[in-house]
């Protein structure tokens, strides 16, 4: 753990430099493509405002190492604040908490108690070891949250893996939760839903053992009473296609949930998670999106007379 922090700071040194040596213009009008995934994410954490903030790190939900969460809370929490629980991306390989300060500070600045998880990873494990360390980050900010509405939240992989928290009930009853009693929703950022295709790569192949690959697909858990749910996608994502979005809102609505997807022209695989922080709002609404869906959408139990897509209200997708 001392060694990764290590390393993280060392990046977040290297993306000042870069940004000094005039590396990145100061719009910041392409920063997905500037510089490699850990010096973007360590100089958005030196971006973005704290101010107001109280962080906690290093919180146990398990006893490996990497089953930690840190904690960002607001000094003024929101009317419509929530808890929100969000999962780090990194092609189930790789991936930290502390390289997305930049995620919990700006949703904790929104008025939000933010928990931003880490889950062991391959070739430590396979799937669903990571699926179940994040149900117990679930379980564990329920015991230490219990007033609070739990929305989870993850961009790529960590999309993935909130899906499946939130669709395949298996994973939270193993800690005795429920996905109607206990979740307030669903944010899903770039996330591959349907991950059939990759399964077939070289990298991911070794992730998803054969014999479970069927239940790796929230997708084919769509059917069913489940919480509400924003997809967000770039429509210029060349790493996760724009249609998973919109495939699992169609596959929610039909089976009668509250689901949209929201394609965003002009953004790209990281550029729907970066435009989360203020310094890159600019990029894409997606700070709109989630402030309208957690004050307007979300809220704890699945509805138990879902609309159905034909119904006049039913949430409907936007590219």
């Amino acid at each position: 753990m001392a060694r990764r922090r290590a390393l993280w700071a060392a990046a977040a040194a290297a993306a000042v430099i870069a940004a000094l040596a005039g590396l990145l213009p100061p719009a910041l009008p392409r920063l997905d493509d500037r510089l490699p995934a850990a010096a973007r994410l360590a100089l958005l954490g030196l971006l973005t405002d704290g101010a107001g903030v109280t962080v906690r790190t290093g919180i146990p939900h398990g006893p490996h190492p990497r089953q930690l969460h840190d904690l960002y809370l607001p000094s003024r929490p929101g009317r419509d604040g929530a808890l929100i629980l969000f999962l780090h991306g990194g092609g189930w390989d790789s991936g930290s908490p502390e390289q997305y300060r930049f995620v919990g500070l700006s949703l904790a600045r929104m008025g939000h108690h933010v928990a931003v998880a880490g889950y062991r990873l391959f070739p430590e494990v396979t799937f669903p070891a990571f699926v179940a360390d994040a149900a117990a980050a679930v379980a564990a900010l329920r015991a230490s949250f219990p007033d609070l509405p739990l929305v989870l939240m993850g961009h790529s992989a960590g999309a993935h893996v909130a899906a499946l928290l939130a669709l395949d009930p298996r994973h939270l009853a193993a800690r005795g939760l429920d996905i109607c009693a206990d979740l307030a929703g669903l944010i899903g950022l770039a996330g591959p839903y349907d991950p059939l295709p990759m399964f077939g790569m070289a990298r991911f192949a070794p992730i998803f053992p054969e014999a479970r690959r069927a239940d790796a697909r929230p997708l084919a858990f769509a059917a069913g009473r489940h919480p509400p749910a924003l997809l967000l996608h770039g429509a210029d994502d060349a790493v996760v296609p724009p249609g998973e979005s919109l495939a699992l809102a169609e596959a929610l609505r039909r089976a009668g949930n509250r689901a949209r997807a929201v394609i965003h022209p002009g953004v790209g695989h990281f550029g729907i998670l970066a435009a989360i922080a203020p310094v890159l709002a600019h990029r894409a609404p997606v700070r709109r999106d989630i402030a309208r869906f957690l004050a307007g959408e979300a809220a704890p139990g699945c509805p138990p007379s879902p609309a159905r897509p034909d119904q006049p209200g039913a949430p409907r997708d936007r590219r």
